[in-house]
């Protein structure tokens, strides 16, 4: 009987104690004889990489890239990718986990739609567009970062857009951005294809214009952004406050002249009808038309019989003075 030399194989777990017999080990090289590891199916031991913590505040579709590529490289299955990705949350991500039952923890794809729709929900694509509408350039911010900050937003704007679409609006929205008129025009007419032709104009004209400052053959300053002022808030303040103030000033004259028009319709009112009444030659005692007064069947008044009394005195008393003149 031919014998062999025995070898062990070894795992990562720890040694295999089945041993085996190659009657032709003699002929195999020497680096093949003694086999040191024998990988086991799926990395079972200490990852090479560990994902970074998740606290909720992160943008999640860049942390689930992240994740995948990290997974991949561990060779995890899926119950190991689910209890890598519950042991990486921290913060308000954590508090999901006591949401879902044990089962579900264990369950890749649940947990990772769970946190989708948390972090991810898809009607937040409204405040996505909206924030690429009125993105601005920042102060000090490159070009580079204004474009990588675009091209985010506007994949997170337009999740089911094909990819030609995503370069065509990103294009747009770069060349909005930009605070200088003069940049927008001139890479307006480098008819850029996409997102990375437009940087590339912008890159170089932001360059051109740096080096001819400071060489001096351009005195107009390169406007990188639109900045309100610090004391915008006050001003603003202050326009409304007055705004408010005059109103108020408005809406008391308005009152004023209300009531006084008023006023001088009910004067004017009053001196019709008291014309009026004075005029009319066909107006009895009691102030009606269709008889002369001294016709009225009406008993004249107390008041306006001893006015006619006195009528009558004042009459007769000059004369009886010219009698006993006489």
């Amino acid at each position: 009987m031919t014998k062999g030399r025995n070898y062990e194989c070894r795992g990562r777990s720890g040694i295999n104690s089945r041993k085996q017999t190659n009657p032709f080990s003699h002929f195999l090289p020497p680096e093949t004889k003694y086999p040191e590891k024998c990988e086991a199916p799926g990395n079972r031991g200490r990852p090479n990489v560990l994902p970074p913590p998740f606290d909720g505040t992160g943008n999640w579709d860049d942390y689930m890239v992240q994740f995948e590529l990290i997974a991949e490289l561990n060779a995890w299955d899926r119950v190991q990718k689910a209890l890598y990705l519950a042991a990486s949350l921290k913060g308000q991500a954590r508090a999901i986990l006591s949401d879902l039952d044990s089962t579900h923890r264990r369950d890749y794809s649940q947990l990772s739609a769970e946190l989708s729709n948390r972090f991810s929900p898809a009607n937040h694509t409204q405040l996505f567009r909206a924030m690429l509408k009125n993105r601005a350039r920042k102060p000090d911010e490159s070009t580079p970062q204004l474009s990588q900050e675009i091209k985010r937003l506007t994949l997170q704007a337009y999740p089911e857009a094909p990819y030609e679409t995503i370069e065509t609006l990103a294009r747009d929205y770069f060349i909005d951005s930009l605070g200088d008129t003069d940049t927008k025009w001139r890479v307006c007419q480098s008819r850029p294809w996409n997102l990375s032709d437009a940087v590339v104009v912008a890159v170089e004209l932001e360059s051109f214009f740096l080096a001819e400052t400071k060489k001096g053959n351009l005195r107009r300053p390169i406007a990188r952004a639109v900045v309100p002022p610090a004391n915008d808030g006050d001003k603003v303040e202050k326009q409304m406050k007055f705004l408010g103030e005059t109103l108020e000033t408005l809406t008391s004259n308005f009152e004023k002249m209300q009531t006084q028009i008023l006023k001088q319709e009910t004067q004017l009112r009053d001196m019709r009808e008291t014309k009026q009444k004075s005029t009319s030659p066909h107006l009895g005692r009691l102030g009606r038309p269709g008889h002369l007064k001294r016709d009225c069947p009406e008993p004249p008044k107390e008041d306006e019989r001893t006015q006619n009394r006195n009528l009558q005195e004042n009459c007769q008393q000059p004369s009886l003075q010219a009698e006993g003149r006489q």
